[in-house]
């Protein structure tokens, strides 16, 4: 979408506001600016961030569309990376007066593409089909940018009707103003924005240089027709011809994050998931929704099973999977140590005779260091089997061959993430076993459980 725009409507239909910044800044460093306006761009994933330097007391006029569920808060964000002493005073837009094409009514089709977010962001980076594209602009969906060129001085009047004088006549000044524009033609690419905050009317438009005077002769106008409302005016010249600082023009990706919806035990489980937008993460997220969440809750797993869960889910996220592969060695590890140093005292307790449970289990091997994790529970299950008292334990006997599977895997280095889900099935299946069969181990020999998926909100 080099050189082009969305159409308002566009805008519209995924809930964006246009929303203007004004705000000083000192002191003021062309370089450093712009580098905290790219790294707030960046991280709040607002590319479509534009930025004006004026003359006079605002050294800048901020402008994006932007989803209605982020304006509140990126004010102060955007205070935050500019430094400024006083809060940026923001401008948001609710009618907009200018040239704009008409757009297909809302029931046709062409609308489920433009309200398709991945088709949308593959137009944008320019990596879906062109014909789709072309369509697009045929049907006035995706308009061409409008360049004003070296020639052109762009200035921006901010008009403020008092809260008394505004009600009834706001629209009506805003309509008269932009007629007005239209009617004097040194005035190109006129724009007049009705809306609320550090005032009611914007006014923007382009002038040629030989006729920078005419714009004083418009504010003579603006004036006698406002005066009577109790109305101030402040005028703005754009300091260059180029934005001082410019993203494309764009649907950002805050936007789609934010349609998406929010999920609040996926904010608190792995908020990585709402800030990425790869069908990765959609998928992540359907299944967290619907199956991890449950079991969460239902089996009230403590917080270190919880994230070794989460750890394993964000390398695929993120496509890492080494950390999806940390995250289960350091578990299966840890719990292949323990279940090694405890066993022969587990027998001791229970009175059961070592060479008798391993013949049991098929056991071979007498030195215990080499003992494999499945070698281990297949003790313990023969353990339970044998010892009468632990009789309410016999659901922790056997069925542990997905379990083991999926730690062979791991150790074989034939970990495919591609098989996720059913990776994630099978730990959430087994842990509440584990967890009980660990308790069980040390209630019975008294040896504390020092293991990390274990670990409650206070690391214990």
């Amino acid at each position: 979408m080099t050189n082009s725009n969305w159409h308002p409507a566009v805008r519209r239909r995924y809930n964006e506001l246009l929303i203007f910044f004004r705000a000083s800044v000192q002191p003021f460093s062309s370089i450093t600016i712009r580098n905290k306006l790219s790294d707030l761009s960046r991280r709040e994933k607002t590319q479509s961030l534009k930025a004006d330097m004026l003359f006079g007391r605002h050294d800048l006029l901020l402008r994006l569309w932007m989803h209605s569920q982020v304006i509140p808060d990126f004010r102060y964000k955007l205070a935050e990376a500019l430094n400024t002493d006083t809060t940026p005073q923001s401008f948001v837009v609710n009618e907009v007066y200018t040239a704009t094409p008409k757009v297909p009514e809302a029931g046709h089709q062409i609308w489920q593409t433009v309200l398709d977010p991945h088709k949308v962001r593959a137009i944008q980076s320019d990596t879906e089909r062109s014909d789709l594209a072309a369509e697009l602009v045929e049907q006035n969906l995706i308009i061409p940018l409008r360049k004003s060129g070296t020639e052109f001085i762009k200035f921006y009047t901010a008009v403020s009707l008092s809260s008394e004088e505004k009600t009834g006549v706001l629209t009506q000044k805003a309509i008269e103003i932009y007629q007005e524009l239209l009617k004097r033609n040194t005035v190109h690419y006129p724009a007049v924005y009705q809306g609320d905050g550090f005032c009611t009317i914007l006014v923007e438009g382009s002038i040629r240089s030989e006729h920078y005077f005419n714009v004083g002769s418009f504010l003579d106008w603006l004036l006698d027709n406002i005066g009577a409302h109790r109305a101030t005016t402040e005028t703005y010249l754009v300091a260059n011809a180029e934005p001082f600082f410019a993203g494309p023009e764009q649907i950002d990706d805050r936007t789609f994050i934010e349609r998406r919806g929010r999920d609040g035990f996926i904010d608190e489980f792995l908020p990585e998931v709402n800030e990425d937008l790869s069908y990765r993460s959609e998928d992540v997220s359907h299944f967290v929704r619907t199956r991890v969440q449950n079991v969460l809750s239902t089996s009230h797993l403590p917080r270190g099973t919880r994230s070794l869960i989460a750890d394993y889910l964000k390398g695929y996220v993120r496509s890492e999977p080494s950390k999806s592969g940390v995250a289960l060695l350091i578990f299966f590890a840890e719990l292949e140590g323990f279940l090694r140093k405890t066993y022969p005292i587990f027998l001791g307790k229970k009175s059961l005779d070592q060479r008798t449970i391993f013949a049991a289990a098929s056991i071979k091997k007498e030195n215990s260091q080499y003992l494999s994790l499945g070698e281990c529970l297949t003790i313990y299950s023969k353990a339970i089997e044998a010892s009468p008292d632990l009789a309410h334990s016999q659901r922790l006997t056997g069925a542990w061959n997905e379990f083991v599977q999926l730690r062979n895997t791991l150790a074989h280095g034939d970990l495919d993430l591609l098989q996720w889900r059913a990776h994630v099935e099978v730990l959430l299946a087994a842990l509440p076993r584990v967890i009980q069969l660990v308790q069980l181990i040390a209630a019975t020999t008294g040896q504390e459980p020092r293991l990390t998926f274990l670990a409650d909100e206070h690391g214990r």
